[in-house]
C-alpha cells in the first residue's frame, strides 16, 4: 500500500522545496517553513514519521534551485531574499548586502568547500558568492568567464561553468 510511504502535509499551501537537515526532513513552503523527523515505514508498513512541525510561518522558500546544505544549516531565497535555516532551526536574514538581486530567480545554487563559499547562480544574471567563513558577499558578473553562463555544477572541488563564452 503506496498510502502508507506517503507524508502529507496540509497547512500553509503547496510544498516548493525540500531539504534534509541532520535527522529532520525540512518542508518548504512559499510562506512558511515545516519539518519532520523519525525513519518512516519500514517495507512491511510498521512505523510512521513524526508529525510536521511548524518552524516559521513568517518566511518560507520560493525556489526550490537555491536549497544549498551549508556547515551552519540550509540557505535558500524566500519572497524577501536570501536567508539561513540553523542547525538549531533558527531563521536568519543573511541577503541583506544582495538584496538589489531579491527578484531574480536563482537558477542553481552551489556549496564550494574548498573555498568556504555559496554560489548562486542567476537566470540569466550575475554569480552571488557568499563566503560562509567571513559572512561577506560579492558579486561575480556577467563580464569575462562568466559571459553567457547557462549553467554551473562543481567537479573535483572547483566551480565550473557550462555556457555560450564559459572559459572553463
Amino acid at each position: 500500500n503506496d498510502s502508507l510511504f506517503t507524508k502529507r502535509v496540509e497547512a500553509g499551501g503547496p510544498i516548493t522545496a525540500l531539504g534534509f537537515l541532520d535527522e529532520k526532513v525540512i518542508i518548504f513552503k512559499e510562506g512558511e517553513i515545516r519539518y519532520f523527523v523519525g525513519e518512516g515505514p519500514n517495507n512491511v508498513g510498521q512505523g510512521a514519521f513524526s508529525e510536521d512541525y511548524l518552524v516559521t510561518a513568517d518566511v518560507g522558500c520560493t525556489n526550490r534551485n537555491s536549497v544549498v546544505v551549508v556547515p551552519a544549516g540550509l540557505m535558500f531565497k524566500s519572497r524577501k531574499g536570501i536567508y539561513l535555516l540553523g542547525r538549531d532551526l533558527s531563521v536568519s536574514y543573511i541577503g541583506a548586502d544582495v538584496e538589489a538581486y531579491n527578484d531574480s530567480t536563482v537558477h542553481r545554487a552551489l556549496l564550494l568547500p574548498k573555498y568556504h563559499q555559496v554560489r548562486f547562480l542567476l537566470s540569466g544574471g550575475p554569480v552571488l558568492v557568499f563566503d560562509y567563513l567571513m559572512s561577506a558577499w560579492s558579486v561575480y558578473t556577467d563580464e569575462g568567464p562568466y559571459a553567457g553562463l547557462q549553467d554551473a555544477a562543481v567537479w573535483q572541488d572547483e566551480f565550473t561553468l557550462a555556457g555560450r563564452g564559459a572559459n572553463a
